[in-house]
């Protein structure tokens, strides 16, 4: 059994947007392990350095952690978007393919077609 294009079509864009989410997962992992690394490297300097230079490099971090913060958030809201997206674009598949299917029906077994084939029919 063969598949239509709408089949075809579905599979194509499921496998697009699971493409891009799974890229999206893979680099909110590398996000984390960074911020995990970063974080790991503050508490050492906390720890260890006292001193002006120490706060100073402990204020930068600080900040880069806010802006990290920020580009996290901003990668949520972009797989939310993807995610919200790949769910409105298979409903419009499905409603356009089932009008699609509706109307091929129609013209098959209703209309102009319908009535040829009564009257060939002698009906």
């Amino acid at each position: 059994m063969s598949n239509g294009p709408g089949d075809d079509a579905k599979k194509s864009s499921g496998r697009t947007y699971s493409g891009i989410h799974n890229a999206l997962v893979s680099a909110k992992r590398q996000l984390d392990n960074v911020h995990t690394n970063v974080d790991s490297i503050r508490g050492q300097l906390a720890n260890t350095y006292g001193g002006e230079d120490g706060q100073a490099f402990i204020g930068v971090i600080d900040r880069w952690m806010g802006d990290f913060n920020r580009i996290t958030a901003a990668c949520d809201k972009i797989a939310a978007t993807v995610e919200g997206s790949s769910h409105v674009d298979f409903k419009a598949q499905s409603n356009n393919l089932n009008e699609i299917h509706g109307r091929a029906q129609q013209s098959v077994f209703g209309g102009a077609s319908h009535q040829a084939h009564n009257v060939m029919m002698g009906g």
